[in-house]
């Protein structure tokens, strides 16, 4: 007998029902909330990452990360968290509003704070990195680390910090992350050969990372990059008159593990350049440089290897007065600056102009 079939009102055989669809039609806006929920929580953490606090937690109750942080939400921050110390790694910086209200919510607070020059875009000065594992072995906790944008400086330090916490390297190295709002581009990708550096180390004399051995690091092999030399002068005049060119002859050696590229253009590549100072003074910004009578040498296209040397021939700037001034003989990389910022040993010496 054949099978029934099942007939509706308006005339149509054998159509499913209905409520058959049913489960196509949720499992729509089921994608769609979904998709609403994520850009919700996307949005969330644009805001709190690049217009926020980018306040986290490095180590609870111990060690936190933040952007720069206004002076109300700072003073907030510190009594929740019971903060002692803060980190502030953009430099002293006193001709800054938000340096002054950040040292005077601080001191009204009776919090520390540490003030320690990193770059974004290139590896810290011997000296800086230096003093950072200082403070963090030396400063009361809980400590706050902060740079402008609590990403790329704090996304190293913070690094840093989980290694002298005895971490390990793969840990501290997630840190390092888009989700602080650190991008490996433009820059900042820079800091993360730090970590692979210290590893290299680590990896060549058969070594596990640990607080003390990142300490001896630091101390005793860390260097940034490409950026350190021994200058070694073999002609250099110690006194010359107003308006006069002189030259002076140096043997520059690449103490470095990496390669020096000097280029025939000033704005790319290695060349050496002199400078007089009106006094002996520290340089830890090349801003300090600027305006000073200066000069270059080594526009040319050559390759110096790690160990090998080059001699050049710098003339000396011109002064349009007389009397003494310290006569500053550096490298400097085009994109980086004088390789003494970063720790590297310069020539200095007392000349007199007539």
């Amino acid at each position: 007998m054949p099978a029934e079939r099942t007939t509706f009102p308006n005339g149509d055989a054998d159509r499913e029902p209905a409520t058959s669809h049913l489960p196509l039609y949720w499992l729509k806006w089921l994608g769609v909330l979904v998709m609403l929920a994520l850009m919700a929580c996307c949005g969330l953490w644009v805001h709190h990452t690049f217009l926020g606090t980018n306040f986290h937690a490095v180590v609870p109750g111990k060690i936190y990360r933040s952007a720069q942080l206004k002076a109300e939400t700072l003073a907030e921050i510190v009594r929740r968290y019971g903060l002692r110390s803060v980190v502030n790694l953009r430099g002293g910086c006193p001709e800054f509003d938000w340096y002054q209200q950040e040292r005077q919510t601080l001191q009204s607070l009776n919090v520390r704070q540490y003030d320690i020059r990193f770059s974004y875009r290139a590896p810290p000065p011997v000296p800086e990195l230096r003093n950072l594992v200082q403070v963090l072995s030396d400063c009361e906790k809980p400590v706050l680390l902060h740079c402008r944008r609590g990403a790329d400086r704090t996304g190293l330090a913070s690094a840093i910090a989980l290694i002298c916490e005895n971490e390990s390297l793969e840990v501290a190295r997630k840190q390092l992350s888009p989700f602080y709002g650190w991008f490996p581009a433009g820059g900042p990708e820079r800091l993360a050969e730090v970590l692979d550096w210290y590893a290299d180390w680590l990896k060549k004399l058969q070594l596990a990372s640990s607080r003390e051995v990142f300490a001896l690091w630091v101390e005793e092999h860390y260097k940034p990059g490409h950026l350190w030399a021994e200058l070694e002068p073999l002609s250099v005049p110690d006194r010359w008159r107003v308006g006069e060119t002189v030259a002076a002859r140096f043997r520059v050696h690449n103490r470095s593990d990496f390669c020096w590229r000097f280029r025939i253009t000033p704005r790319v590549g290695v060349h050496l350049r002199a400078w007089l100072l009106p006094e002996d003074i520290e340089v830890r910004d090349p801003a300090e440089l600027a305006g000073l009578p200066s000069d270059a040498a080594g526009f040319f296209n050559t390759t110096v290897a790690p160990g090998e040397c080059l001699e050049i021939t710098l003339p000396l700037p011109r002064s349009d007065r007389a009397g003494q001034f310290v006569l500053l003989v550096d490298l400097v990389d085009a994109h980086d600056g004088p390789f003494g910022v970063y720790g590297s040993p310069t020539f200095r010496r007392w000349v007199t102009v007539e």
